[in-house]
């Protein structure tokens, strides 16, 4: 449990009340750094990315506006919706203001770290090169420790974010139609040359 502890002193240093979102959180991330600690070096970052690609969904869909059925057609793998893969999301995801370029250059590289592992026959660690190397480019990372420590500092550092996004309640994009001062201006507005 050192990961999630660290983590929360990481957010919390002060030992402040932590809000709401993030005490909500601590269960759940508990039972998540449980479940990869006990994992090999293959199947850690294997999980660890599915863990990450639901927590962004969820993070994502929470400051979309988002009607039932569009939900489906975006985020629908089956009929190519514009959200459907892992990058898309990232990128979807730092375009409408999640997070920063730290936080989605390190997703990119735990989806680069995930594919190395899951496609690979030939046994193989965190001492890869490749691997090893991402690791190291890793933003949230602790220096002086082994690949797979970098790994899963970054993973947990990410993934809390990404907890806390998923459980702020109050996170949607405004919908520019339903405020009155500015809806009144784009009422104004002529498409037509004069």
């Amino acid at each position: 449990m050192l990961l999630s502890t660290a983590v929360l002193v990481f957010f919390y240093p002060l030992g402040d009340r932590m809000p709401t979102s993030i005490a909500r959180t601590e269960e759940e991330i508990r039972a998540i750094y449980a479940e990869i600690d006990a994992q090999t070096d293959r199947g850690a970052p294997i999980i660890a990315a599915a863990i990450v690609d639901d927590l962004l969904t969820a993070a994502l869909k929470r400051r979309l506006i988002l009607t039932t059925r569009l939900e489906e057609r975006i985020f629908n793998y089956d009929t190519g919706g514009v959200a459907s893969e892992y990058v898309a999301r990232i990128d979807l995801a730092y375009l409408v203001g999640l997070f920063g370029d730290h936080i989605a250059d390190d997703l990119r590289l735990i989806g680069k770290i995930r594919n190395r592992f899951a496609h690979r026959f030939e046994p193989i660690d965190f001492n890869d090169e490749k691997i090893a190397n991402w690791c190291n480019t890793l933003h949230f990372k602790m220096a002086g420790r082994n690949p797979r420590d970098r790994y899963l500092i970054a993973f947990t550092r990410i993934t809390t974010v990404l907890l806390v996004l998923k459980n702020i309640t109050d996170m949607k994009i405004p919908n520019i139609a339903k405020q009155s001062e500015l809806a009144k201006e784009l009422d104004g507005v002529s498409l037509t040359a004069d």
